[in-house]
């Protein structure tokens, strides 16, 4: 909803926004006032705040299209269903407890990290508060009375109007942020549980286990239940997490291949990022190899072995726990990658990190075996790597470059007021792809192809320092670095520099890497042809 257009009588948007859908009813039902208002009261689900000036309601199509003639209506999606992407890995990050960037955070020491996803175990010895500090008065969340909450565990609230919504069986919904599934537990305590000495799968693994971010505070948003996720319900809990004050947002949840402005993540998220919070999600578990066995197809597998026929047979084998033994990170056989469908210009996933040797809490009734790119996330969420940045500004000139129109911009910054003076697909991101604008099928050698990318840096070492760059050869093509040297005065200033790649071929792989006497930045460069038919006059 475009809330320019909202009357001045009103004390607030959610009293706007019960008005608007009681005069769409109006239009389409013959009833008393008194009735219109109570229905429309049992139709809201959900009113949002801050992940997007709007509201969920349960309509018919009639009452939808209704609704749509009403004054500051933009827009309006289904309540898409998500799905979950599914405690040696700080060896495989490189982390050392004793010196580094491991101990220099302190652990993640009050950070809050925000968690949507199926709840959380709170007995786990995970969750345990031992030698925490007070709460951050900064905190303003809540915990429900179901769990008990300590200086760890410091937020935990449900979520599931959208759910009884669709189904109508609030009856077999649990109203409690109790995790009953494991995955949330799983992620939660991965990235950011406390230290559990003699930990062990079975025997296998043992030793001490800790999250990431084993001093970080954790606040869990329950949104899925018994495997299932709407919209709505994802956007009210991410809609609370930034009321409530977290540093940090993990998001082990995926929509699938959906358009920007019409994805809840993109959107709600969008919101959390203007507020200066960080937010972490997987790339997701559709990889292309045809596997049988990975995290997305594990229902198909299982009514496979129930059918009378199958004559289905299997054999376990022990082995023993081996670390190390191929390079870190890789995109896994199951894994999602890039190009994005929804924006290609932006190379993905962003980071990756093992995640399939993961040991962490999970409930006594639930499956401890988790594998997917949703444990990836949680370990790296305290690990952003804060090196570029990219402003608010810088997303709409990306959005417009793309030829959204202003109404689809507007969906995703919620302003109705967005500069398209600067079109750029030049995001300051922390990776390079070049799309070869020829014919692939024709003599490609006898065209040159040149790209220039700028990207700005901050320097947030100790204070002085010169980063020095160096590129991989790339084979068929000259990518220079200018200027070579990027030599800091002071902690957080920023500097810029250009890449410039030329060359005839259409296809090439390799890194530009920044160094100084102690850190290694690297950023990834693709040259490729374009994964989809893109517009020309967007390609340049």
């Amino acid at each position: 909803m475009d809330t320019s257009s909202m009357p001045k009588p009103f004390s607030s948007k959610h009293n706007w926004y019960l008005s608007t859908l009681s005069s769409a009813l109006e239009n389409t039902h013959v009833t008393n006032n008194d009735n219109i208002l109570n229905t429309a009261s049992s139709k809201l689900i959900y009113t949002y705040a801050n992940a997007m000036n709007g509201f969920s309601a349960n309509l018919s199509p009639k009452e939808l299209e209704a609704l749509k003639t009403s004054p500051g209506y933009i827009s309006s999606t289904p309540d898409l269903q998500a799905k979950l992407d599914t405690t040696h890995s700080p060896q495989f990050l490189g982390l050392n407890p004793n010196k580094g960037a491991w101990p220099a955070s302190k652990f993640g020491e009050d950070v809050i990290v925000g968690f949507v996803d199926s709840g959380v175990w709170p007995e786990s010895e995970s969750f345990k508060d031992e030698g925490m500090t007070q709460i951050p008065s900064r905190w303003k969340g809540q915990c429900e009375s179901s769990i008990k909450c300590n200086k760890k565990l410091i937020g935990a609230q449900f979520f599931n109007k959208g759910l009884v919504a669709k189904y109508h069986y609030p009856a077999t919904v649990e109203n409690s942020t109790r995790d009953t599934e494991g995955h949330g537990t799983h992620t939660s305590s991965t990235a950011a549980g406390s230290q559990v000495e003699n930990a062990s799968f079975f025997g296998y693994a043992d030793g001490t286990a800790k999250g990431v971010a084993s001093m970080a505070r954790i606040a869990v948003y329950k949104a899925v239940w018994q495997g299932q996720l709407f919209s709505s319900d994802l956007i009210a809990a991410i809609d609370s997490a930034i009321s409530d004050g977290v540093d940090v947002l993990s998001l082990s949840i995926g929509f699938g291949d959906v358009l920007l402005y019409k994805d809840p993540v993109a959107i709600a998220t969008f919101a959390a990022m203007e507020r200066g919070i960080f937010v972490s999600t997987s790339a997701g578990n559709a990889g292309p190899e045809p596997i049988i066995i990975n995290p997305g197809n594990r229902e198909t597998v299982k009514a496979y072995i129930s059918s009378t026929n199958s004559g289905a047979k299997a054999s376990v084998s022990f082995k023993v726990t081996a670390l190390g033994i191929k390079p870190a990170p890789s995109v896994d056989y199951y894994s999602s990658r890039g190009p994005s469908s929804s924006c290609p210009f932006v190379l993905k996933p962003d980071i990756t990190a093992p995640g399939t040797s993961i040991l962490a809490a999970y409930p006594p009734n639930a499956c401890s075996l988790f594998m997917g790119s949703g444990n990836v996330n949680p370990n790296k969420a305290l690990d952003p790597g804060l090196v570029y940045d990219v402003q608010v500004q810088d997303y709409v000139n990306l959005l417009c470059a793309l030829n959204f129109t202003q109404q689809n911009i507007t969906i995703i910054t919620r302003s109705s007021s967005n500069n398209c003076s600067n079109p750029s697909l030049d995001l300051n991101y922390p990776s390079f792809i070049a799309f070869y604008s020829g014919n692939a099928s024709s003599n490609h050698e006898s065209r040159v192809n040149n790209w220039e990318f700028q990207r700005t840096v901050t320097n947030v070492g100790e204070g002085r320092t010169t980063y020095t760059a160096s590129v991989t050869f790339i084979k068929g093509f000259n990518v220079s670095v200018i200027p070579g040297k990027l030599a800091f005065k002071k902690k957080s200033e920023r500097l810029s520099y250009k890449l410039r790649i030329e060359g005839p071929r259409i296809e090439g792989f390799g890194h530009l890497t920044w160094t100084d006497m102690k850190h290694v930045v690297r950023s990834p460069i693709v040259i490729t042809t374009p994964p989809m038919p893109i517009s020309r006059s967007i390609l340049g």
